[in-house]
């Protein structure tokens, strides 16, 4: 069953590491409560997720995913700004890069939707104290430095820079 305005298949990962997966149709990102259940309508019992206790709620194609599948760190090329790209860094030391359509130090979070088109998470609700950091990116777009296989997929992959800009004991000491 494909997702529709009514509900919305969700996997709500608490802080400590618990799943909760279902489907939701009360989410909101400023309500400090939604419920999960465990059929596409809303009938039987369901579980009240407090949003002060997840790192995210991640909106799914599929509950179960592909476990060894690890997402891409691509960013579609844009003419347009659509959104900030940036790499979320969580403090269990999980990083997601996408792209972000406002602020993300709102309480209590922000959507992302993640660069890999192909991740099984159609866009995540990230909570903002979940996160170590979130550091923007810059905005790629095609250009005769690109590959021409690149510039034929619109993408390019996002790395560390040439030279860091600050000491590697520095730099790991700032990023704990």
């Amino acid at each position: 069953m494909t997702e529709t305005a009514n509900h919305r298949k969700v996997v709500a990962r608490y802080l400590d590491g618990r799943l909760v997966k279902g489907y939701t149709f009360d989410f909101g990102p400023l309500q400090p409560r939604f419920h999960v259940f465990a059929a596409p309508s809303a009938s039987g019992p369901s579980t009240q997720v407090l949003v002060r206790d997840l790192k995210a709620v991640f909106f799914v194609r599929d509950f179960d995913g592909d476990p060894t599948r690890q997402d891409g760190r691509q960013l579609p090329a844009r003419d347009t700004p659509a959104g900030a790209h940036v790499e979320v860094r969580f403090r269990d030391g999980e990083v997601m890069v996408g792209m972000v359509d406002g602020p993300t130090t709102e309480v209590p979070g922000f959507f992302l939707v993640p660069a890999d088109s192909g991740s099984n998470n159609l866009r995540a609700y990230v909570i903002a104290g979940a996160t170590r950091a979130v550091y923007p990116l810059p905005a790629f777009s095609p250009s005769p430095r690109l590959s021409p296989a690149a510039q034929r997929r619109g993408t390019q992959t996002v790395g560390a820079p040439a030279r860091p800009l600050l000491p590697g004991r520095l730099l790991s000491w700032l990023t704990r």
